[in-house]
């Protein structure tokens, strides 16, 4: 659910910079900025490739803060 969440921050804010809903100039922003997200910033290679976050963490809500869940704090 949270990666669903940054999804949309992200997009919003690339739209956003791009002024359109054009995929490719929305496409060029996403590529040409970084972006505030609950998982932190995140931005996009020449490839398309998403970097900024560990996509493998399990994130947990702490008040209003999303922060990864520290493995030593799991039980069997």
């Amino acid at each position: 659910m949270i990666l669903a969440y940054a999804t949309v921050q992200v997009w919003a804010q690339a739209v956003e910079k791009a002024g359109t809903f054009d995929t490719d100039v929305v496409a060029e922003a996403l590529r040409s900025h970084e972006f505030g997200s609950v998982l932190g910033r995140i931005g996009f290679d020449d490839k398309g490739d998403a970097y900024g976050f560990d996509p493998f963490v399990w994130y947990v809500w702490k008040g209003e803060t999303c922060v990864p869940l520290d493995p030593s704090k799991l039980t069997e």
